[in-house]
């Protein structure tokens, strides 16, 4: 087993200029991989379930979206950042723990330039600011050595309190860099203030966007927040929900010595932000309709009658991929067509972070679905694995879902029968014997 989980690149970014005009690219069916990124763009790849569907059929099928953030190069400068680190200093963490703590914020310092901003926010029985936003040039540095050279490890935890501070710090700035995000640290459970993640979000993450509908919540500031659980004794389960909420990585750190490696893996990952505030728009043809998005992490929202969804991203790090799904209603059609028809039309929208200088700070990217519509299916008709694979992830997800419900109401036949079927449905599936869908078997 790993000593942590992550999933962060080490690479940086170029500093966002704001002088240039959008930049518009057009990719059918995601375009020359090779021609996008020699444009240092970020490149999208529309694919679908299948090929083809009977025209006289009626099916759902699961449409991808797959982003990817272009490769650093040498010459590129990074983006400039705001980091809050929100630690926890109750009394589980004395001796070894804290002491490595205080080395890893230490050498995160020197990793800082003059165009960045430290903040450190300390919690046990109540939070404090141990250092307000500060710019790390040499005097900035000093000060948060100080700061880090007086953290003393006593008390609860009230890991609400410690958040709550360290969102603040972004609340109550006057200007912003490119790149903001929380680092938050805790070895324990939450055992003063709000203590459960339905509180915790909806109490500090949140805030109500919409008047007339309470139900249309964002994030309280423009941040991301990165969740680090040290040890066996933390609530994976509360940090995980943290960090989905605030659109981060949740870092479980099995051994002490491991805690700088997890931390510098994350702000590499920061300081590597490619595109930012993307939004993604899927428009599908009369007739289609778009049942569900099937990526629940990120935001979404449609029309009436759901023929358009846009999802929305905080950022993409260097060389990183995300996969948004969506389930379609392909219709029954009049007449069939045996070439293959547009069914939608997928755009993205972003803030470019690595080369605004050639493109605008802003880039408009565009790719099409389409899938034929004969009498007949041809024998010619192949999987798309990596959809396959994608929707036994789902499955399994599901199923564990609801088997934890019924396992908690008592119910451990029912829970293992949805475990069962999840397994069975993997079993059958085009990609059984791919490494990842035999390890959701497991």
């Amino acid at each position: 087993q790993a000593p942590y989980q992550h999933n962060t690149p080490h690479t940086y970014t170029r500093s966002l200029s704001n002088k240039q005009s959008p930049h518009t690219v057009s990719t059918m069916g995601g375009g020359s991989e090779s021609q996008q990124r020699s444009t240092r763009l970020v490149t999208i790849e529309p694919s679908i379930e299948f090929g083809q569907v009977k025209f006289d059929e009626a099916k759902n099928a699961i449409a991808m979206v797959t982003l990817r953030a272009p490769e650093y190069q040498g010459t590129a400068t990074r983006a400039s950042i705001d980091l809050v680190t929100v630690i926890d200093v109750s009394g589980s963490m004395s001796g070894p723990k804290i002491a490595l703590v205080k080395e890893t914020l230490e050498f995160i310092t020197t990793q800082l330039s003059t165009d960045d901003r430290l903040s450190i926010v300390t919690f046990s029985d109540s939070a404090k600011e141990a250092l307000p936003l500060t710019r790390m040039d040499t005097a900035g540095k000093a000060n948060a050595s100080a700061a880090i050279e007086r953290m003393r490890a006593s008390g609860s935890t009230n890991l609400s309190g410690g958040l709550e501070l360290g969102l603040s710090q972004f609340k109550n700035r006057t200007d912003k860099m490119e790149v903001s995000s929380v680092l938050l640290l805790t070895d324990g459970e939450a055992n003063r203030g709000y203590t459960s993640a339905p509180e915790i979000i909806d109490k500090v993450i949140k805030t109500r966007t919409s008047a007339d509908d309470p139900t249309i919540r964002t994030n309280a500031v423009d941040c991301s927040i990165h969740c680090f659980g040290f040890g066996s004794d933390h609530n994976a389960a509360l940090l995980r929900s943290i960090s989905e909420a605030g659109y981060g990585s949740y870092f479980f750190i099995q051994r002490q010595e491991s805690i700088a490696d997890a931390f510098v893996d994350c702000i590499g990952g920061l300081i590597s932000v490619a595109a930012k505030d993307l939004c993604v728009q899927l428009r599908v043809e009369e007739g289609i309709t778009i049942k569900q998005a099937l990526t629940t992490r990120y935001p979404c929202t449609f029309d009436t009658p759901h023929r358009q969804a846009t999802v929305r991203i905080r950022d993409l790090q260097s060389e990183e991929r995300r996969d948004l799904l969506f389930l379609l209603d392909i219709p029954v059609l009049s007449e069939e067509h045996a070439a293959p028809m547009d069914i939608g039309q997928i755009t993205v929208t972003y803030e470019n972070l690595v080369n605004p200088e050639e493109t605008g700070p802003t880039v408009t990217l565009s790719g099409t679905f389409s899938i034929a519509r004969p009498a007949v299916i041809t024998d010619s008709q192949t999987v798309n694995t990596e959809i396959d694979k994608q929707r036994n992830r789902i499955v399994a997800a599901a199923a564990m879902e609801q088997a934890s419900r019924r396992g908690d109401s008592g119910s451990l036949d029912e829970a293992r029968e949805s475990i069962q079927q999840a397994i069975n449905h993997i079993i059958k599936s085009p990609t059984r014997a791919d490494t990842f869908c035999v390890n959701l078997q497991r």
